[in-house]
């Protein structure tokens, strides 16, 4: 499941031929102005209008209209021993559905959880109410039973983000937490069989944030193993299970990000997991997330595909899930999940061969150098800087030695014209020296040395003919490798 290879493609922007011109011959030599302007620039939409509507914060209050429940407790201690209480709950505000939420004592953790089934309700959003499907988790967080005084409370609910629904058209995803109490009589004691009852009320309070979907789907499953995925073009994840009671799980992915900007780089790709089958019942071994990507997709987040790894959004912070991993052959990250929650691929800047800009003058024709690499390169494709607003490129390209002889043609100006891409990836190795061989056409940028140290290592020049036919050994390509 963890074999380590891939090939990866990216998209850079494209270029206008166009050009102030020196005439020298039958080639022309060209000026840069500024020498180190270019249009390979990775453009993020940043602006209101793309922002807007991607998350609302939703609040509301919640009345437990019924409470029933039943149970045994120690005679002795008066301390309950086990027990289930189920609540009708309604809800109202941005979110409205009406719950029959079931809570029972798990007398080995000491802890009542809490669940209800999934239900028809709405979301509302900017005004905006929409049919939805949601569920309503949380566990008791204290429960005081009085035996004697012939009563009970409660304190229940959940943090925000540990219950969820989904709008219908899978648009908006509801993260939202909720808090309150619940009180009222034990109708039944027998402290011969150690039997209780209860009646009462409650209410409380939510709050949580609706988030704009690309997808998102809520699957009912059943007791024992499965997979459930969210299906896209490509397949955006999956979630392998095993679990003892049935129930449904949601899977969505976020328009964008839901927390914190990430440490490390992104594929902006946010999943949220969760179940309202309550933790005891799922075998954690046994539920594995893969969230998939494609090879353009870590080539243009300029991600070291190696390096990716699953982390969860903790609230505060993207941590890393321990047990983690990335298959470079089927293109998907992996993880081991121990909780729900938010979770996205992560990884490490890719290592680059990257000689910066250039300057003037400038004209197309063929190089011959050397590169010799300060740290492994995974190289999948080679960019060439170009003049401002020229259609500088390479149009053809070899780098050979120490066992590696790769070479590729230019396709012509298509929309990648800058970039030529290899057939597979290829590693340059550290502290190796490889050659070089190429050829260039309209106005590259060059770099007027015979030597200079880049990012990731030292370029040379051992030859430059230029399309006059003119000879120099100055001349290096101003390129990088990726």
């Amino acid at each position: 499941m963890k074999s380590k290879s891939a090939n990866l493609k990216r998209v850079i922007a494209i270029g206008i031929v166009s050009m102030i011109v020196v005439t020298a011959f039958t080639g022309v030599v060209g000026v840069c102005p500024g020498g180190d302007t270019t249009d390979d620039t990775d453009v993020r939409l940043t602006s209101t209008s793309e922002k807007e509507k991607l998350t609302y914060d939703v609040s509301g209050t919640w009345t437990a209209t019924s409470i029933t429940g039943s149970g045994t407790f120690n005679p002795l201690t008066k301390d309950v021993t086990n027990g289930s209480i189920t609540i009708t709950i309604e809800v109202t505000g941005d979110i409205t559905a009406t719950y029959t939420y079931v809570a029972e004592l798990y007398p080995g953790l000491g802890k009542w959880h809490g669940t209800s089934a999934v239900v028809n309700g709405t979301i509302t959003v900017d005004g905006d109410k929409r049919p939805a499907k949601l569920w309503l988790k949380g566990d008791f967080t204290s429960f005081d039973f009085s035996p004697l005084d012939l009563e009970w409370s409660c304190e229940l609910g959940c943090p925000v983000g540990d219950t969820h629904g989904a709008t219908t058209d899978g648009e908006i995803v509801a993260d939202f937490g909720w808090s309150g109490t619940c009180s009222g009589s034990v109708v039944t004691v027998d402290p011969l069989s150690g039997t209780w009852s209860i009646t009462g009320s409650g209410s409380g309070t939510w709050e949580g944030v609706a988030s704009g979907c690309l997808a998102s789907k809520i699957e009912s499953i059943g007791v024992g193993t499965g997979t459930v995925s969210l299906t896209g073009s490509p397949m955006i994840a999956s979630l392998s299970y095993e679990v003892n009671k049935p129930g449904a799980i949601i899977l969505a992915r976020y328009k964008t990000n839901p927390g914190n900007p990430p440490t490390e780089k992104t594929l902006d790709k946010y999943v949220q997991v969760d179940s309202n089958i309550v933790d005891p019942e799922i075998d954690w071994s046994e539920v594995e997330l893969r969230v998939n990507y494609t090879d353009a997709e870590v080539s243009a987040a300029g991600i070291n595909e190696s390096s990716l790894k699953m982390y969860r959004w903790n609230g505060t912070n993207w941590t890393e899930v321990s047990d983690s991993g990335v298959n470079t052959v089927d293109n998907y990250v992996w993880a081991n999940l121990t909780g729900f929650s938010v979770y996205s691929p992560l990884g490490k800047a890719s290592a680059v061969f990257d000689t910066g800009p250039g300057t003037y003058p400038s004209i197309s024709g063929t190089h011959i150098g050397t590169i010799t690499p300060n740290q492994n390169i995974t190289v999948r494709k080679i960019y060439t800087y170009p003049c401002t607003g020229t259609g500088g490129h390479t149009e053809y390209v070899r780098i050979y030695g120490n066992e590696v002889n790769v070479s590729k043609t230019w396709n012509g100006y298509t929309e990648d014209y800058h970039n030529i891409t290899f057939d597979s990836p290829f590693v340059l190795e550290a502290g190796k020296t490889y050659s070089y061989e190429i050829r260039t056409g309209s106005y590259p940028q060059i770099i007027h040395a015979t030597n200079k140290t880049v990012t990731g290592g030292i370029i040379t020049c051992t030859s430059f003919v230029d399309a006059n036919g003119k000879e120099y050994t100055d001349w290096i390509p101003a390129i990088r490798l990726e």
